[in-house]
């Protein structure tokens, strides 16, 4: 676990074990992520105007935090309303997050912020939108998981009851997974005319990119659904 799951996770138990223990409903708050900050009437108007559009509620605690920590910044510059804020103070606001926040971060603070100009121009309260400052994109880091061990793969196949006919199907979806790296989404659409016997080959097309894909059908492979292909009628492989 992420130190930072880690975290977030302990103060849910310490606020749940808090209620247990007094009884008290208030113990279970959490404050909203982007709310401790306190802004000037203005800011906080606009701030609060623009969090009630129409998003995801999923994605309304960080739209809050973005908007909170530039209107804080922004008066930490000075500034009482959007009078005389324009594109230098942009860039100035996201080099100081570029300087204080992971690539994750700053993907968020540009997609949020461009949102928040949007609103503001289209409700009159800037005359420009800015959009080509927010034009950037952001590499945010992808953490590679490590793969499991062939020793690891090999217990798993060894546990699965070959003798019934979910066995045998269980059996021949671990094998397009760990042999031919086959995923789930290319499994459950997969047909018995994908499978070309005398080429040798599974033809699918991919449902992401829709590009064709052709896999070699390796003898364990093609052993495995042979077993489970004579135990089964269905138009689709391995959903009914």
């Amino acid at each position: 676990m992420q130190k930072k799951h880690y975290e977030r996770t302990k103060r849910e138990i310490d606020r749940f074990v808090s209620y247990v223990c007094t009884g008290r409903i208030d113990a279970l708050s959490s404050t909203l992520r982007g709310a401790r900050q306190e802004l000037t009437p203005t800011f906080k108007q606009i701030a609060e105007e623009f969090i009630a559009g129409d998003f995801h509620p999923n994605t309304r605690c960080d739209i809050r935090w973005v908007a909170y920590k530039y209107f804080a910044w922004l008066e930490d510059q000075g500034f009482k309303d959007m009078s005389g804020v324009g594109a230098i103070h942009i860039q100035k606001f996201l080099l100081f997050c570029s300087e204080h926040y992971a690539p994750g971060t700053i993907h968020n603070v540009r997609l949020y912020l461009k949102k928040l100009y949007a609103f503001l121009h289209m409700t009159g309260q800037v005359k420009d939108d800015y959009s080509a400052l927010f034009s950037f994109s952001v590499q945010r880091e992808k953490r590679v998981f490590p793969v499991l061990p062939k020793s690891d793969i090999a217990k798993l196949l060894d546990a699965i009851d070959r003798s019934t006919v979910k066995g045998k199907r269980d059996y021949a979806i671990m094998m397009l997974g760990t042999v031919l790296g086959l995923r789930a989404c290319g499994v459950i659409a997969m047909k018995l005319e994908d499978i070309d016997w005398l080429r040798g080959e599974i033809r699918i097309v991919q449902s992401k990119t829709s590009y064709p894909v052709h896999l070699p059908l390796t003898q364990d492979v093609g052993e495995a659904l042979k077993d489970y292909i004579l135990n089964c009628n269905y138009s689709y492989l391995f959903v009914r």
